[in-house]
């Protein structure tokens, strides 16, 4: 299985589950917003058949969480002329959302997923058929998101790798990273946003967990 590692830096938003006048983001990138990012990249449309479409909702993915940031909101108008309350009655044409988002937040996506089809992804992340955003179309992808690939590593091995190339996190012994998990003992969150079909969401049960970087003796 091959490996890619993204980097998301700057102002973002990884909405889920969010309603209609209060647009919430998650503390950490979601696996529908990347997948969303890499489909973009690729130029792969739903409507448009292509068989890639769906193998997309197979890749993997874990976060290595370097600033958490800060949250933050700001307010939009959104319309909704046709949409009805719980009451059946029909909205106002037009309503002020509160969208929350990340600023001053730093991480590393790590995606993993069938060879062929990173293989088919990788040239799209240099010269993507799309502008790429991170959740709206004023917070776009920093110029460096595209770090790496790796081939049949742990990601605990990825993150030492990293720790030696990446100045973000030379200076970490320990790094709290996001990742799916199987033990029904230990302290989880679940998590609406593996992409199944026709908007449809499945949930994954993830873990926060301090892991190694490899990097010693740090001096502050």
């Amino acid at each position: 299985m091959k490996t890619l590692v993204l980097k998301f830096d700057g102002l973002q938003s990884w909405g889920c589950q969010s309603k209609l006048q209060t647009r919430d983001t998650l503390d950490f990138p979601t696996l529908s917003g990347v997948i969303g990012i890499l489909r973009a990249a690729c130029g792969v449309y739903e409507e448009s058949n292509n068989p890639l479409w769906d193998r997309f909702n197979e890749l993997d993915m874990s976060v290595i969480i370097v600033e958490n940031g800060r949250k933050q909101h700001d307010f939009c108008v959104a319309g909704t002329r046709g949409m009805m309350n719980l009451s059946g009655k029909e909205l106002p044409g037009k309503k002020v959302t509160n969208r929350y988002f990340l600023s001053d937040a730093i991480f590393y996506v790590v995606v993993t997923g069938d060879d062929k089809l990173i293989d088919i992804i990788v040239p799209y992340l240099s010269t993507p058929e799309n502008d790429l955003y991170m959740g709206r179309r004023c917070f776009p992808v920093n110029f460096d998101f595209f770090i790496d690939v790796y081939d049949n590593e742990s990601l605990e091995d990825i993150l030492k790798l990293l720790a030696k190339k990446e100045k973000l996190l030379s200076k970490k012994e320990m790094v709290l990273v996001v990742k799916e998990s199987q033990d029904s003992d230990v302290t989880s969150q679940i998590v609406m946003d593996r992409p199944i079909h026709n908007k449809r969401f499945g949930p994954r049960k993830l873990q926060k967990t301090w892991i190694k970087t490899g990097v010693k003796n740090v001096s502050n």
